[in-house]
């Protein structure tokens, strides 16, 4: 029998041979306190028996919605191969020296992109060209971030 984490790269791997330019994109719903959920899409960067692995930056939505109720859900859905992938679970954070490590590990263009749309990622947006102007003019020291 498959276990589940081999199933869900295989899908994954299946839908990206598919022609899916993103399939490894998921929405994450989480809730308030007060059970008020919220969704948004998440660049899924690792899956392993331990979890799913994904980044933000601390003071967004998402984060504050954690840590006050650490229960969320996920869904894949590969639409190339009609198939989608619910999971639900405890959302753990990772310490300082994975949060290093993987940062170290990030191409410079995945961190210029990280640095240019995530501090933003909680506010409205007035117009691309500010993101696009963040982004031409950013660097990309994690020191400048908070991250859980």
């Amino acid at each position: 029998m498959t276990k589940p984490v081999e199933l869900l790269n295989q899908w994954l791997q299946d839908e990206r041979d598919a022609g899916a330019p993103n399939p490894q994109q998921a929405v994450l719903c989480t809730a308030t306190k007060g059970a008020v959920p919220h969704s948004r899409v998440v660049a899924i960067r690792e899956i392993n028996p331990e979890g799913l692995l994904f980044f933000t930056q601390k003071g967004t939505r998402k984060v504050t919605e954690l840590s006050q109720n650490p229960v969320a859900s996920m869904t894949f859905w590969f639409e190339l191969l009609q198939r989608q992938v619910m999971i639900e679970g405890t959302v753990k954070a990772l310490g300082s020296a994975k949060n290093q490590y993987y940062w170290r590990s990030y191409p410079r263009e995945a961190q210029v992109r990280f640095y240019s749309y995530a501090p933003t990622s909680a506010e409205p947006i007035a117009s691309k060209q500010i993101l696009e102007e963040k982004r031409s003019n950013g660097t990309c020291s994690m020191a400048e971030f908070h991250y859980p």
